[in-house]
């Protein structure tokens, strides 16, 4: 029987953060997740609903240009945080001998750490502000939440964000075209209503959109995103 991984190899596996999506599967039921972090011996996720400690699930897998990279593992920590998103921890289930290439290829994925990313969010709306911005701190990545333009642009001048993240309606939000040349590298995403959205796409506001800026998941495709452009 191959040789699992011990506790001290996987305490001292190096951790990572990889652009991707998952989703983790048990009893049948397969649930998105935003990934974290990861090692060759586990990752951390966050998402909507995670099964009991103890439970063994399936982790599918797109690694950069790798699909469907599926891992079994073990649920070993499960919390709740103040905004309803549950984060869990599990530890994969491979043999050791396998765990020196997949270590390989995290590191050769991985991409700008979140916790390096400066999140500028721009909602006239408070409670939707207060949760966008409670949700990308979860990730890791540093936040300000504002509720205008002039104080966005503000913002920007001095502290240079990694992803503008903006209401497509919000007044004045042309303005914020001249951010693709005083912040080049930032990357510009707008959420509303879709004909909001089109607007801000054409006139080149924003870069990409996302219909649900509160979703770890949708969130953490973004920040693995940023701050490289990707459109325009």
């Amino acid at each position: 029987m191959p040789k699992l991984q011990s506790t001290s190899e996987r305490r001292t596996a190096k951790r990572y953060r990889v652009p991707g999506s998952a989703r983790m599967f048990w009893d049948g039921d397969g649930m998105p997740v935003a990934i974290a972090d990861m090692s060759a011996g586990g990752c951390l996720v966050i998402g909507e609903l995670f099964p009991e400690v103890g439970t063994r699930v399936f982790l599918s897998l797109e690694i950069g240009g790798l699909p469907n990279v599926r891992l079994p593992a073990v649920t070993v920590r499960r919390e709740r945080d103040d905004g309803g998103d549950f984060l869990a921890a599990v530890r994969f289930e491979v043999p050791s001998s396998c765990t020196g290439g997949f270590d390989r290829l995290l590191s050769q994925q991985e991409s700008t750490p979140i916790e390096r990313l400066t999140v500028l969010v721009v909602d006239t709306d408070e409670r939707s502000r207060q949760r966008i911005a409670h949700t990308v701190q979860r990730m890791g990545a540093h936040v300000i939440a504002v509720a205008s333009v002039d104080r966005a642009l503000l913002d920007a001048q001095k502290l240079a964000p990694s992803m503008v993240l903006a209401r497509a309606d919000v007044p004045g939000l042309a303005v914020l075209s001249c951010m693709s040349r005083e912040l080049p590298s930032a990357f510009r995403v707008a959420f509303g209503r879709k004909s909001a959205l089109d607007a801000a796409i054409a006139l080149g506001i924003a870069q990409a959109a996302t219909d649900d800026p509160c979703s770890p998941k949708c969130l953490g495709d973004l920040l693995r995103r940023g701050p490289r452009p990707t459109l325009g």
